[in-house]
């Protein structure tokens, strides 16, 4: 890619964070620096004053801001909001250390930093997304069973997909034909397809250090990275979440998954893909809802 292009795409990748910025002020977030070593961390944070917080991780090629549709459902329930940037992802800085871009390792730094900063209050619920949803579940296990008091899980890693390198090309796609083949996997709905240049930016993006280095860590600790059975030792309540139309996170895994957990309830909704935050925001608000009260 010529040098023009990347600082074409720098150019409107920080446009648009200055635009999802400007939508999360307006839904009453507020943008928290964490320092962190030689970096910083990021998140979003809307307060109300509630000893309840619920706790967003997005997936992989998303940041925060990709809970800005839902959140906006949440935002008359009696918890805090805080929606977390993995590092070298949304507004996070990028680590100098290789180890910073692994599973467990995203975990143990914003565990770390939730602690330290006294952003974990009395009663605390973990959302994670795809990816963060396999971070989420490190977190629980790293932390006492009474800090997490529930459990979300959004289409979430747990086990290697039975066709591991197809997915690997899928979700770190290196031409457009993959950005296409992705989009096809990540949305049910296919009127608001990617342009070229789109793709051109999604493919910048995969290419960017974060991505590479993830890759290669989960590839070198498969057996640590994705837990398995592991699970079993959260006994707290747990919601999991899918679309019935996902092939990267099948329903196979997903009842594999719910097989591991002891206090779960497990939903599919029709008509939706990997994105389900994203496309049927308004069918998991309700569902949240419900499971923070009861």
């Amino acid at each position: 890619m010529s040098f023009r292009f990347k600082k074409v795409f720098q150019f409107v990748h920080t446009y648009l964070n200055f635009r999802r910025a400007q939508n999360l002020r307006t839904l009453g977030f507020c943008p928290v620096l964490i320092p962190e070593g030689d970096f910083f961390l990021h998140c979003w944070f809307r307060d109300k004053k509630s000893s309840n917080t619920l706790i967003f991780i997005h997936g992989l090629l998303d940041s925060s801001a990709g809970f800005r549709r839902l959140a906006k459902y949440l935002l008359n329930e009696d918890c805090n909001l805080l929606l977390l940037d993995l590092p070298g992802f949304g507004w996070s800085q990028y680590p100098k250390w290789p180890y910073a871009y692994s599973i467990d390792g995203f975990a143990k730094i914003w565990l770390k930093s939730l602690r330290k900063y006294g952003l974990l209050k009395e009663k605390n619920f973990l959302l994670g997304h795809s990816l963060g949803g396999l971070v989420a579940q490190h977190m629980v296990l790293l932390e006492k069973e009474s800090s997490f008091e529930g459990l979300i899980l959004l289409a979430p890693g747990n086990s290697p997909h039975p066709e591991r390198d197809k997915m690997r090309d899928l979700l770190l796609p290196k031409n457009p034909d993959q950005v296409d083949s992705l989009w096809d996997h990540l949305f049910f709905d296919k009127k608001n397809s990617p342009n070229w240049f789109l793709k051109k930016y999604i493919l910048w993006l995969c290419a960017g250090y974060p991505y590479k280095a993830l890759e290669e860590d989960t590839l070198l600790r498969e057996q640590e990275v994705f837990l398995g059975q592991k699970i079993r030792k959260y006994k707290n309540k747990v919601l999991l979440i899918a679309g019935s139309n996902d092939e990267i996170v099948t329903s196979k895994q997903i009842k594999s998954l719910s097989g591991f957990l002891k206090n779960v309830e497990t939903k599919f909704l029709p008509c939706t893909k990997h994105a389900l935050h994203w496309e049927s925001a308004h069918d998991l608000a309700p569902l949240i809802k419900k499971f923070l009260c009861s």
